[in-house]
């Protein structure tokens, strides 16, 4: 199979798209209840199956709705990141991220997130990327106040917020790609 979409290298991980052979690691994650606290509705296993597939094939098409990368350090994948497209316009795109337990607190959201956002800007033509996360979901929030995100509150238990192309700075963290 021809390799349509770059691996994309940071100092400390290689996010790589995502292929059937890590259907045991996206369900490990989407399946651990305290990850998901901070994500959201539990899914059963048939579900996320279907999803996984579907975040294969959308990563086989040239044009994506949805680019879906698992971050390793060295050979171990340690987490899942994916841009998803608006179907409104093609110049905005969400943003999200899922990291295993064991890799938490150790900056990989940060510089995954930074790199996927860099992709997205300088290689997909995207203009605005925005994120979604629970309100008390306060590591997303520390992130993306980081990263140079406007937050809005959205609702009573979820946060929004974007960042426009001008206001994203590259940082060292990102080798080109």
């Amino acid at each position: 199979m021809i390799k349509i979409h770059p691996d994309l290298l940071t100092v400390n991980y290689i996010l790589r798209p995502l292929k059937k052979s890590e259907l045991k690691f996206f369900l490990s994650l989407y399946q651990n209840t305290r990850l998901m606290a901070y994500i959201g509705e539990f899914s059963d296993e048939s579900f996320l199956t279907d999803s996984f597939y579907r975040s294969v094939r959308y990563n086989q098409n040239r044009i994506p709705k949805r680019l879906t990368y698992c971050i390793y350090e060295g050979d171990r994948a340690i987490g899942l990141s994916s841009l998803m497209w608006s179907e409104l316009s093609g110049t905005t795109c969400e943003i999200g991220m899922i990291i295993n337990e064991c890799s938490l607190n150790r900056g990989v959201a940060e510089e995954a997130m930074s790199k996927l956002i860099e992709y997205a800007f300088y290689h997909s033509g995207v203009k605005r990327v925005f994120a979604r996360f629970l309100t008390e979901n306060i590591p997303a929030l520390k992130l993306v106040n980081k990263l140079g995100f406007t937050v809005r509150k959205s609702s009573r238990n979820e946060q929004y917020c974007f960042l426009d192309k001008p206001g994203f700075k590259q940082e060292a963290c990102c080798e080109s790609i």
